[in-house]
Formats: C-alpha cells, structure tokens, sequence
C-alpha cells in the first residue's frame, strides 16, 4: 500500500473520532446519555483504528468497514460546512455588502444622512 494511503487513512480514523467527540459534546448538552454513549464508543473505536493503524499500516477487512463508514462521516460534514459557508458567502454578497456599500456611496458627500441609511438599512 502506498504510503500516502497509508498516512490517509491515519487521518481519517482521527478525523472521525474528532466529529465524534463533537457529537459527544453535543449530545451532553441536550441531555441525551444514549447518544452520548453510542459516541463515546465510537470516539474510542477510530482512536483505537488510529493508534493501530498509525502503528502497523496495515488495516484489517474490519478496519477497511471502519474506514467506509469514517469516509461517509468525513464526506457528510464536510458537505455540511461547504452548505454553510455557501449561506454565509450568499449572504455577504446579497445583504451585507451591498447595504455597507450603499452607506458609503450614499452618504460619502452628506454626513447628515448617515445615521439615517444606517438605522433604515440595519434596524
């Protein structure tokens, strides 16, 4: 196996069980004991893939189950945080930007104006 894989697969046993201790800590939060167990488990199962894998570099079937199932996890959140971002950059663009540059562009001449379009825009 080529050693970028093997490296590859490192990280993605790591990052698997740092979403799950993101649910862990989500899962406290609303009181939700059973959740939080099913992650805590999960959260020590890829730290354990991890450690062993970092180790050996050779996974096991088992280990390649485990690997599937943190590659639907990885590719799930990052599509999650590409949506937000995508809402965020949207938002920049459609709302934020062109009321701040109507500020400027509007009231560059008319400082009395200012307070106005800033209360008329913002509030």
């Amino acid at each position: 196996m080529k050693k970028e894989y093997q490296d590859l697969f490192v990280e993605m046993a790591l990052s698997a069980a740092t979403l799950a201790e993101r649910v862990m800590d989500y899962d406290k939060k609303k009181n939700d004991d059973k959740g939080y167990k099913v992650a805590e488990s999960m959260r020590d199962d890829y730290l354990e893939l991890h450690d062993r894998l970092k180790e050996i570099g050779i996974p096991s079937y088992n280990d390649y189950t485990k690997l599937l199932a943190a590659a639907y996890i990885i590719t799930n959140n990052l599509q999650d945080q590409v949506t937000m971002y995508q809402k965020a950059i949207n938002g920049y663009k459609t709302d934020t930007i062109p009321k701040l540059s109507r500020i400027i562009d509007e009231t560059k001449d008319k400082p009395e104006e200012f307070e106005k379009l800033v209360h008329q825009l913002f509030d």
